[in-house]
């Protein structure tokens, strides 16, 4: 049940990468000088974890206005500041740079920017790649938890 729903937007999401991927390269001409194969696979560990804790939320809240609301507080807020995309993680006081270990964001930024620019692998990226992958595990697992309660 989980992954007939998780499927389409998993198929959405890799289809809005690879289109950004085309439009960075192409239109703005940034280099991808790594292996494009192994961004694919990493963001699919990121859509995964993602798309999981979403569908965790939305099962474990009824209220769709509220499932919206605690999934912007709970994902999007945290990545957009604490992932390194907007503000330096290096700048940041030490009790928001523990908490954004936590953020996934964080390590999917790093492997596009280490993909994107450095053209370094999964030698240079495990650690990034080991935690996307304990995210994707924990968000499925998450989702599969809470759907199993609600039809329980």
């Amino acid at each position: 049940m989980i992954i007939g729903k998780l499927l389409p937007y998993l198929l959405i999401g890799l289809i809005d990468i690879v289109l950004a991927v085309l439009v960075g390269v192409t239109v703005f001409q940034v280099p991808l000088r790594g292996n494009p194969a192994f961004l694919l696979v990493q963001s699919l560990l990121f859509l995964c974890g993602a798309l999981g804790l979403g569908i965790a939320i939305s099962a474990a809240i009824k209220s769709q206005l509220l499932a919206t609301q605690v999934a912007m507080v709970a994902t999007y807020l945290p990545s957009l500041l604490l992932s390194g995309l907007m503000f330096d993680i290096g700048g940041m006081p030490l009790p928001l740079r523990v908490v954004s270990l936590v953020v996934p964001a964080r390590y999917f930024i790093v492997v596009t920017r280490g993909v994107f620019l450095k053209g370094v692998g999964p030698d240079v990226l495990w650690i990034q790649s080991v935690s996307m992958l304990a995210f994707a595990v924990l968000g499925i697992g998450l989702a599969v938890r809470a759907f199993r309660k609600e039809i329980g």
